[in-house]
């Protein structure tokens, strides 16, 4: 279903652009999405966009790159 979903966005997006005055010639999209399972974290990525996860140990933030 997430998939069926970015294909009608990308599809339904496409559509709107093209009955619009910009030019789409050299224009993109990037997509980033993560999904929390019990206990497991699974992240997608589509374009140049990156998932980031913080977490803070008292006044420490550490991150770490998700995909």
């Amino acid at each position: 279903s997430i998939r069926d979903a970015f294909l009608k966005t990308d599809k339904d997006l496409y559509r709107e652009m093209e009955n619009s005055n910009i030019d789409i010639k050299f224009s993109g999209t990037t997509a980033c999405l993560t999904y929390l399972y019990e206990n497991k974290i699974y992240c997608a990525n589509l374009g140049d966009s990156r998932a980031v996860i913080f977490s803070r140990n008292e006044d420490v933030w550490r991150h770490q790159l998700l995909s």
